[in-house]
């Protein structure tokens, strides 16, 4: 055995009762999981399915994986007091329509 103490490293651990910022931007369970010190998905999911319930968060849509075509969806969650913005196909759209 050794005598020499540990020294005092910062964890990595989340406290306990810790606030979930939702961003304004749309994101999925996966993104909220992956930035900085995170939660682990099953805490994610669940603050979300409380926030969807409280009507805090909407449900905005279903992203497909990108590098495969296998895979579930994910579903996109915006905030309700976040501004949506026109998407640009459709915005594209109008004015082409305008010029013809």
């Amino acid at each position: 055995m050794s005598n020499t103490t540990a020294t005092a490293t910062a964890s990595k651990r989340i406290k306990y009762n810790f606030t979930l910022n939702f961003p304004s931007k749309p994101f999925t369970v996966k993104s909220l999981t992956s930035t900085g010190n995170h939660p682990k998905y099953i805490t994610a999911y669940t603050r979300i399915q409380k926030a969807l319930a409280a009507g805090t968060i909407t449900v905005v849509g279903a992203k497909t994986p990108v590098k495969a075509r296998r895979g579930a969806r994910e579903v996109l969650y915006t905030r309700a007091d976040a501004k949506t913005a026109v998407p640009l196909t459709s915005a594209v759209e109008a004015v082409t329509s305008d010029l013809c």
